[in-house]
Order: structure tokens, then C-alpha cells, then sequence
């Protein structure tokens, strides 16, 4: 067997409908069942019948699509949690048991049980962690559907902010050789020795048969351009069950460096090859310095570059935290695009597909671990953490916890040594640092215990802690809290918004012009990481209700811009940058404050074509005038040397004519990582934005699906899922997906006043796993039983006569021993139903999932298999072409088992591994039977 990769995503079925796992009768017989191996019940059955269950893709989330409501936690944003289950059935070929299948699962957000055809392989409590289960010794091969079933319980939460519910990443079914590279287990590690660069390669392998293979393990290196600069090869050898670590050097001639500026990916390709098959990897790297100083701060590749990063959780308006690949790539860009060059995953391991794109767009990473704790558990998951991402050339440094109680503590001091001990076991290459909002002056605390001090606000501590800890390194790793709401002019308590002059942040926080003239003025300081990027859901501080998101936001929810993204480019850049706000479109008379954030030598602004007066730029000020409103144009030009170098403008817009469509993710893709961006907006005849228009716009969708709707509003209570969304201050988004047949993608927006407008998305190929088709399974019901056992076996071929309805009486099958045959050992029992077998097909199978006792199986009298099962067995019956349309099943049970026990324990179900071909020219009279 080959390694191969499929993609699990699709054809979920979700209810919100508890259930129970345990028997729903309780008897000696059904209590000892349920304790062997594979005896859960309910959803965790292969015949559990969830028809009237919800179709759905994962990743999913289900919070955010429910009401708000004012009892509910502020923190999570006011929509309720609880506890869901998610049910996938799928085939695996009888080849596939030449090797090993594995499920794995990127992220469940919740406490969660899974469960793989009545087992319970894996219990986890971490909302953020993917994990791997072995399916091989359980899998189902053949006709019998695998059923994954997963509980998530989110009743309890583990972050204080909104974490969504379920499984909100990536699925995957993974077939490999015994012989292959286990779970995360390729490290390149790149180092410079001598002035040569040079990669040290570890893999771990794993031999899951039950035989020694041997085989041999070959790798390539390709640099940026994709050209092979060395290969090598290992010989492998290993016992049955066994793990060994490979390990060699790859020097690298004419390195290219990784950087913010210049992000080169190398590609470590390996094939292990064995009697048992080929596995293939290929893990992506880069060549990076890192220095870390306590009194220069940060240097990569040898020149000094200030941390210019934001904090940021994992939810985004319209589909709350199921991020898809494309979407983090536009959420990077803006990012990028306002001067950041780092990024805080907070408060946890973020997604495998974030970190990709920060690899390919050069953006630095502090990657975050969840719990402040030596159990176990925590130091598995931070193992698990690391072991995962460092091969990332993003990642920089490893955060181990934020603003923990035990921080100044010499408790949290054994902590958090113990949790970098761990992590320089697995990667020493990379500092751990702790994020403090309080106890960093404690000599015996966390805050010197570790490589990298984060300081958490305090801007007043910067220099006390510098002079007391002179050699210790130094970040603001959370900043500012700073409040705006994008498009406003003014802040308003009563409506709970805020203005975008920089002037309103938490008592904690600093405005931005504060916390970037503290930071940027330090040497010693190595960066700041402001709070946040982008709004977010929950954390409406200072206010709660109405507000069910933050105010935080450098941009809301959805990705716009507020002012103060330019005042970051200000800082952050050193391109000329000047911005004017607010908008305008104001009261004829009325006196308005005009800024202009900008980094220039000078400012000026102009009204109409007439200079308001030109002002020396100040970065702790800024630039500001009073200015009477007129309508027209408003323009700002900014000066270095006494010369024009930048300039912006504010129109007023007259009333709003026409809808303006924008996708700046133009592209879509028929897989789970695709998504398209949709930017709504008014505009006047002129073209004019129209930055007041609040109206609400209709959206429909050809060839995809509607993912979600956002307008960025903090105080919005609308629907994520409708198909009706309104403007917030002139914008608003929607999130579309391809359905994977379609060429093109045809997105319809409607307003009462403005008409239509259409922008039609091209549907492209790229590489993704290939999908896992849901089984087909029907639950065959109406079945009866003869009253009574026979001591001869029973003929098919006698029919009850019309009215006879006590000669067999109905009956389920619910787990438990059928009485007619219980105890009566050597007699028989007639069972009996008539079911639609469907059309014509090839590879339609009758399962039995739990018999014991000798069984045989006809249809139409026609007796199609013959098993003996003296202990519970699965017996499995392929159906006849000839067999189609409504049929008689019956089957004959004789109790010959030793324990003298016998019945059909489990429902029936119809299983087709093929689609059946549709054949409108056959035959109506046909059609409706074969006997």
C-alpha cells in the first residue's frame, strides 16, 4: 500500500439532539455488551438511524449561528453552547487492510468523545489540538460502513473569549504501509556552521505490522526555485510494533535566505520504501537567523527589526472560528499591508493552515500554547504543539502562558522551567517566552525563568524591569486595547460606539501613538504586539449588551479598515503614508475635526482647493483642524523636505445609485480550504463611496453557496447564516463557496433602490486531497418474528394467509437476545419484511452488523448465504442484480451457540457502494419488482 491522504470534510450529519451512547435497555446482557470494545450504542452504532439529522461540511461551527440572547456569557458574545454530535459513515476495500488507516482530526473546539464503529478511541478536552486515532485494528473492510460519531459537550468552555463549537478544522483519512514516517515525525533543522548552512534532518519511523520489514528511506532537497541540491539515502530495518529516529545532514550550497521581505521555502521531499508500500512526505523549511538581545532586541538574518506584530483569536464575521486556508491568506495580507510583521496566536495553538501562510507570506509568529501546567495532559499537548510547528520558519518564539496567577510565584517559576524543558527536548532552537500582566519583578517568579520576558501593557515598567533584569529579553507582548468602530465620527455611550481618533482605550490600555512611541523609542524593547488585529466575538468591553463583539480591532470583523490602520502604517512603515478622516459627509455648517494621520515632515489639508494650512507633523500628535463643513473634496498632502510626497482624499457622496462589488479573493476552488470574499458597498452616480448608506442588501448565489454574511457592526444581532445582510457605515461581506461541480460562481446582489449587481468567480483546479464518499445505508424496519421457536426449521415458502398477525409479531432489533430464542438451544426462528431494494445496481449489500447463532439470509425465497455465528459476528450479503424494487427478506436463526444465547442484535441496513445507474427505459411493470 501507497500512502494516501483524503479529505473527510464533507457529508457530515449533525444534530443538536442529545443522545446516549449507553443501552436503552439495561439488563445484565446489555451492561456487559457495552463494556466490551465495541459496545457503545446510540449515534456510535453502524445502523443508528440519523435521517432526520442535518447535512452538513465541516469544518463547522454551530455557535455562531445561534440567537443571541442576553443571559448568555458576554464573554463568548452572547450565543449559547452546549452539547452536538456529528455522525460520517464511509467504505474501505478489503486491500486496504494491507496497511494502516488513520483518522485525523485538526481541531474539535469543545470536549469531545470519538467514536469508530461502536469504540471509543479517543477522549479530548482541548479546543485546539489535532490528534491522529489508528483505525486499523477496528476499521470495517468490505461492504460494512465505518461510522465515525462524535460528541462535542461545550457546556464548559477552556478560553475566555469565543472558540465556536465543533469540529471547526480539517478531517483527513490517511492510508500508509505499516512501514511509514509516524505523525509529525520529519524536524529540519537548519543551522549555520562555520559560515555553510546546513540541514539536520530527524525522522521518525514506525513499523505498525506484526512482521520486521526492512526498506529504505530516500530524501531530496529542492530550493525555492524547486531544483534538487541534494539527495541521500538511508537503509531502514525494524522489528514489528517498533519506532526508530533516522537522522543526516543536507548541506545547502547558495543558500537563500527566509525573511518578512523575501519569504524562501526549501522542500524536503523523503520516500520510504518497503515490501509493504511507499510513503512520501514533503515538509516545508527555511534558512533563518534569529538573535534575540536585551539591550538591542530582535534581529533576524543579522540586521535589527522591531516586532511589529497584533494578538489575534480565530473567529471572522459571517462564519465564526472555521477559518478556511484562503481566507487566512487575505486576513495575512491586510496585515501586511498596514506594516505588521508578526503575529500572536492568542490564547492557543492556532491552525496548521495559518502558520502556512504566514511560511509563504513572511510573517513572524508567536506561537502559543493553552495550559499553564506540568500534568500530563498539558505537557502533552505543548509536546504536540511544538512537534507540529517547528519546521515553520515563521515560528520564532514559543509562548508558554498569559497572564497566569502563578505567574510572579515561585510555583509558576517550577512551571514554566519544566514546560521549557520540554520544549528544548524537542527543538532548541527557538526561545519560550511567558506573557506577564502582573509579578514581573518577582526575583523567584516566572518572568526570568524563561528566554524571552513578555510584558502585557505597563508601559511604565519597561525601564524598572530593564534596569532589574539588565540581560533578560524584553517584548510588549500585549498592548493598547485601544477602542474604535470602524466609520464612525464621533463616540456615542448611548449607542456604544466609538470614534476613530485614537482617543478611548481600556483602563488597562494605551492609545495607539502611546504604546508605539513607548516601544519604538527603546532599543532594548524588542517589538509590540497590539490587541488585536481584528475585532472579534465576545469581549464587548467596556460595554455588554447590545455590543456582542470587541471594539479592539485595528479592523472589524470582517477585515475593513478602521483609521487607525493608517495611523499603524504611520508607524510601522517608512513609505510617506498620509490618511485623512473622518469621511465627508456631514451637516451643511457643522464644525468637524479633521485628522490626519500620516508620517511626513509636514501636513496640509485642503477644502475645495483651498489650503487650510499647512502644519508640522508631530507622531504623538498627529495633525488636526476644525473645520467648517461644506460638501466637496477634502485633501491631504504630506511633505518630506518641502516636497509633496503623499496625499489622500474624502469625497461627499451624494445619494447612493449603484452597488460596488469587490472580491479581492477572486479566485474560487472546489475544496474545503476555498472560500471568496465578497465586499459590499454604495456608491454615487459619481462613483462616489457612500460611507452613511445602511441599507440592507439581498445576496443569492449560482453555483456555490452562501457561507455566511458580516457588516462589522459590534452591536449586530443579525444572522450569520441569512441571505440578507445590511451595510454597517457604507460596507458589508459575504462568504461564498463553490459546490465543486459548477465553472463559475455567479454571486447576485440586490437593494430595493439600487437594483442588482452580479460579479461572476471562475472556479479553478489546484491540488487537495481527494473526498471520501459517504456510504450509502438504508436501515431496513417492518421486521417480524415467529412466536414462537420450532424444533424443525421453518419453510420459507409457507405465507402467513392475510389475516394471520399472531403467528410472527414485530419486533427491533435494540442489542438485546431475541426471548423466542433464548435458552432454547438447537431450534429456529423465522424473521421477516418486505423492503424497497431500490433499482438495479451492482454492489448492494444486506449487513448484518451483530448475529449469533446460525443465520441464513433469502430474498424471494431465494436463499442467497449460509453463516454460522457462534459468537456475535457481523454477516455481510450481496445482493443480485436481479434482486430490485420491492422484495421479501427472511431470514431463518437456529440457536446452536455453546452460550446458548442467539438473535440479531443490531439493526439491518441496505449498504451501496456504487451509485445506481439511472435507467429511465427500463420497464415500469419492472421496475416495481423481480420475484
Amino acid at each position: 500500500m501507497d500512502n494516501q491522504r483524503f479529505c473527510l470534510d464533507r457529508g457530515w450529519r449533525f444534530t443538536k439532539t442529545p443522545h446516549s451512547v449507553l443501552p436503552r435497555i439495561i439488563t445484565h446482557d446489555t451492561v456487559y455488551a457495552y463494556a466490551k470494545g465495541d459496545g457503545a450504542q446510540g449515534p456510535a452504532m453502524l445502523n443508528f438511524n440519523d435521517a432526520d439529522w442535518d447535512l452538513l461540511d465541516v469544518p463547522h461551527d454551530w455557535q455562531h449561528t445561534e440567537p443571541y440572547d442576553m443571559t448568555g456569557v458576554v464573554s463568548h458574545g452572547y450565543q449559547r453552547t452546549g452539547v452536538a454530535w456529528y455522525r460520517r459513515t464511509f467504505l474501505l476495500d478489503t486491500a486496504d487492510m494491507d496497511g494502516e488507516i488513520s483518522l485525523a482530526f485538526d481541531g474539535i473546539s469543545g470536549v469531545s468523545d470519538v467514536y469508530v464503529n461502536g469504540a471509543k478511541l479517543m477522549h479530548n478536552e482541548s479546543c485546539y489540538n489535532g490528534f491522529t486515532l489508528r483505525l486499523t485494528d477496528i476499521a470495517n473492510f468490505g461492504a460494512t460502513p465505518n461510522v465515525v460519531a462524535v460528541r462535542v459537550d461545550k457546556t464548559a468552555w477552556e478560553g475566555w473569549w469565543y472558540e465556536g463549537c465543533g469540529i471547526n478544522r480539517h478531517v483527513w483519512l490517511l492510508k500508509r504501509p505499516w512501514l511509514h514516517i509516524a505523525d509529525d515525525g520529519v524536524w529540519v533543522k537548519p543551522v549555520r556552521e562555520k559560515g555553510a548552512w546546513v540541514a539536520q534532518v530527524e525522522w521518525a519511523v514506525e513499523n505498525d505490522g506484526c512482521t520486521a520489514l526492512t526498506g529504505v528511506l530516500e530524501a531530496e532537497v529542492a530550493d525555492p526555485n524547486s531544483q534538487t541540491i541534494h539527495r541521500l539515502s538511508l537503509p531502514v530495518q525494524m522489528e514489528a510494533f517498533a519506532t526508530v529516529t533516522l537522522r543526516a545532514r543536507c548541506p545547502i550550497d547558495a543558500p537563500v535566505l527566509w525573511d518578512v521581505d523575501a519569504p524562501n521555502l526549501y522542500t524536503l521531499r523523503t520516500a520510504l520504501s518497503s515490501p509493504a508500500g511507499r510513503d512520501c512526505h514533503a515538509v516545508r523549511f527555511g534558512l533563518r537567523e534569529t538573535r534575540f538581545s536585551a539591550q538591542d532586541g530582535f534581529y533576524l538574518n543579522g540586521r535589527p527589526l522591531k516586532l511589529l506584530g497584533v494578538c489575534n483569536h480565530l473567529d471572522h464575521a459571517g462564519i465564526g472560528a472555521t477559518i478556511p486556508r484562503d481566507l487566512w491568506h487575505y486576513r495575512v495580507s491586510l496585515l501586511k499591508g498596514m506594516g505588521c510583521n508578526a503575529y500572536r496566536c492568542s490564547h492557543n495553538p492556532p491552525p496548521i493552515e495559518l502558520l502556512d501562510v504566514c511560511d509563504e507570506l513572511g510573517m513572524l509568529v508567536m506561537d502559543e500554547n493553552r495550559g499553564f501546567s506540568t500534568s500530563d495532559n498539558a505537557l502533552h499537548l505543548l509536546r504536540a504543539m511544538v512537534r507540529r510547528d517547528r519546521n515553520h520558519p515563521c515560528v520564532i518564539m514559543y509562548s508558554l502562558f498569559n497572564e497566569e496567577p502563578m505567574q510572579g510565584t515561585p510555583k509558576g517559576r517550577r512551571i514554566a522551567q519544566r514546560q521549557r524543558a520540554e520544549v528544548r527536548r524537542l527543538d532548541d532552537t527557538r526561545p519560550c517566552i511567558g506573557a506577564l500582566n502582573g509579578g514581573m519583578f518577582e526575583p523567584d517568579g516566572a518572568a526570568t525563568a524563561l528566554d524571552i520576558t513578555g510584558l502585557n501593557y505597563y508601559l511604565d515598567s519597561f525601564d524598572r524591569f530593564h534596569k532589574l533584569f539588565a540581560d533578560q529579553p524584553v517584548v510588549s507582548s500585549e498592548t493598547v486595547s485601544a477602542f474604535a468602530t470602524r466609520g464612525c465620527v464621533e463616540t456615542d455611550p448611548a449607542a456604544q460606539v466609538f470614534s476613530n481618533y485614537d482617543e478611548a482605550c481600556a483602563d488597562w490600555g494605551e492609545t495607539v501613538r502611546e504604546a508605539n512611541i513607548a516601544v519604538l523609542s527603546r532599543p532594548f524593547m524588542m517589538g509590540l504586539f497590539v490587541w488585536t488585529g481584528f475585532d472579534y466575538r465576545g469581549e464587548p468591553t467596556p460595554h455588554e449588551w447590545p455590543s456582542v463583539s470587541s471594539h479592539f480591532g485595528v479592523m472589524d470583523s470582517c477585515g475593513f479598515p478602521k483609521d487607525t490602520y493608517y495611523l499603524y502604517r504611520a508607524f510601522w512603515t517608512q513609505t510617506p503614508t498620509v490618511h485623512v478622516l473622518p469621511h465627508w459627509n456631514h451637516r451643511r455648517g457643522a464644525e468637524v475635526r479633521v485628522m490626519v494621520y500620516g508620517n511626513c515632515d509636514e501636513a496640509e489639508l485642503f477644502l475645495n482647493g483651498r489650503s487650510l494650512g499647512k502644519q508640522a507633523h508631530d507622531m504623538a500628535a498627529q495633525s488636526t483642524w476644525r473645520v467648517k463643513f461644506e460638501p466637496g473634496e477634502l485633501r491631504a498632502v504630506g511633505y518630506r523636505n518641502g516636497l509633496p510626497v503623499a496625499e489622500d482624499r474624502a469625497r461627499t457622496a451624494g445619494n447612493a445609485k449603484r452597488l460596488r462589488l469587490e472580491a479581492p479573493i477572486h479566485t474560487l476552488y472546489p475544496d474545503t480550504d476555498s472560500v471568496a470574499v465578497i465586499n459590499l458597498s454604495c456608491e454615487d452616480e459619481h462613483g462616489v463611496f457612500c460611507p452613511k448608506e445602511n441599507t440592507r442588501l439581498a445576496i443569492a448565489v449560482e453555483g456555490g453557496r452562501l457561507m455566511g454574511v458580516g457588516n462589522g457592526d459590534p452591536n449586530r444581532h443579525d444572522r450569520d447564516d441569512d441571505t440578507r445582510v445590511r451595510l454597517f457605515n457604507g460596507r458589508a461581506q459575504a462568504l461564498v463557496s463553490a459546490d465543486g461541480t459548477a465553472q463559475e460562481v455567479r454571486v447576485i446582489v440586490s437593494a430595493e433602490r439600487f437594483g442588482d449587481a452580479i460579479i461572476i468567480l471562475p472556479v479553478g483546479k489546484r491540488p487537495f486531497p481527494g473526498d471520501v464518499p459517504t456510504a450509502d445505508m438504508r436501515v431496513i424496519s417492518g421486521w417480524r418474528v415467529s412466536h414462537a421457536a420450532t424444533t424443525d426449521k421453518p419453510d420459507v415458502t409457507v405465507e402467513p394467509t392475510f389475516s394471520d398477525i399472531n403467528s410472527m409479531e414485530p419486533i427491533m432489533f435494540t442489542g438485546t437476545w431475541q426471548t423466542v430464542l433464548d435458552g432454547h438451544h438447537g431450534q429456529f426462528a423465522l424473521y421477516r419484511t418486505r423492503a424497497d431494494l431500490g433499482p438495479s445496481a451492482r454492489r448492494r449489500y444486506l449487513v448484518l452488523t451483530a448475529v449469533q447463532g446460525t443465520v441464513e439470509v433469502y430474498v424471494n425465497h431465494r436463499m442467497l448465504r449460509r453463516q454460522e455465528c457462534f459468537v456475535k459476528n457481523r454477516v455481510e450479503v450481496e445482493l443480485p442484480v436481479s434482486l430490485f424494487g420491492e422484495c421479501q427478506l427472511t431470514l431463518i436463526l437456529q440457536n446452536d451457540t455453546v452460550d446458548r444465547h442467539a438473535g440479531i442484535l443490531e439493526p439491518i441496513c441496505l449498504v451501496q457502494r456504487e451509485a445506481p445507474p439511472r435507467d429511465d427505459t427500463q420497464p415500469r411493470a419492472a421496475r416495481n419488482g423481480a420475484r
